[in-house]
């Protein structure tokens, strides 16, 4: 992974007032942006998949998703539903597990393996919501295109009826 900070859109520069002519590539690539529910790109499990069309559906509205996120959106998707999956495990199991000796006398608490991967998969999430705008802190860094207003379902009737 290269080092230094990450690059800026030509558009948040020209934005900013710092853009030049000289240091823009000449013409950098674009993906398309996908108008309709993309298939995910590898089989995903129910919890994975309402993560998934909560993200495209949300990404869609802000004119975010491409043909180049279905992979990166597919992990993200994984990860959240692993550390879900194991914060469940956890919730009943406990984080830590009691070590006894043959006899059956307890020796000390080590912490459960599963809260290791369920860590490990919220860092990996979290690194790939970054580069979608998921966090509020994440969205204030990313231009979008106006987000589509949420019809009520009055509206969604009265627009049947017509």
């Amino acid at each position: 992974m290269p080092g230094g900070r990450p690059r800026k859109p030509v558009e948040v520069k020209i934005l900013e007032g710092t853009h030049r002519k000289d240091r823009e590539v000449a013409s950098p690539a674009q993906p398309t942006l996908l108008i309709e529910m993309p298939e995910p790109p590898c089989p995903l499990g129910r919890f994975a998949l309402g993560i998934w069309v909560s993200r495209c559906t949300w990404l869609m509205d802000m004119n975010l998703l491409g043909t180049t996120d279905r992979e990166a959106l597919a992990q993200y998707c994984i990860e959240m539903a692993n550390y879900f999956k194991y914060n469940r495990f956890l919730e009943k199991d406990g984080e830590f597990k009691e070590i006894q000796d043959e006899e059956g006398n307890f020796i000390k608490y080590v912490t459960h393996p599963y809260v290791a991967m369920r860590d490990a998969a919220f860092s990996k999430a979290n690194q790939l919501s970054t580069k979608f705008g998921f966090t509020p802190g994440d969205r204030s860094k990313i231009s979008a295109g106006v987000p589509k207003k949420q019809e009520s379902k009055l509206e969604k009737l009265m627009k049947r009826g017509r």
